[in-house]
């Protein structure tokens, strides 16, 4: 784990400074986030990458994204 101590990040959502203690995440292209700053499961799912897809008959799906 990094020490953000000695470093300054920055939140992608506020944009506020991430400070000694408080919890945050680290998406794949380097953006951080408090943990505090997201609105729910599917929020954190789409800033982390994933695909949110809706099942349809025989298989296919459509993307909801």
């Amino acid at each position: 784990m990094q020490d953000i101590s000695k470093n300054r990040h920055y939140c992608s959502s506020c944009g506020e400074k991430i400070t000694d203690g408080e919890e945050y995440i680290e998406n794949l292209d380097g953006e951080y986030r408090h943990y505090d700053c997201f609105n729910g499961i599917k929020d954190l799912l789409e800033w982390l990458g994933s695909e949110i897809k809706t099942m349809e008959n025989e298989g296919y799906y459509k993307t909801n994204i």
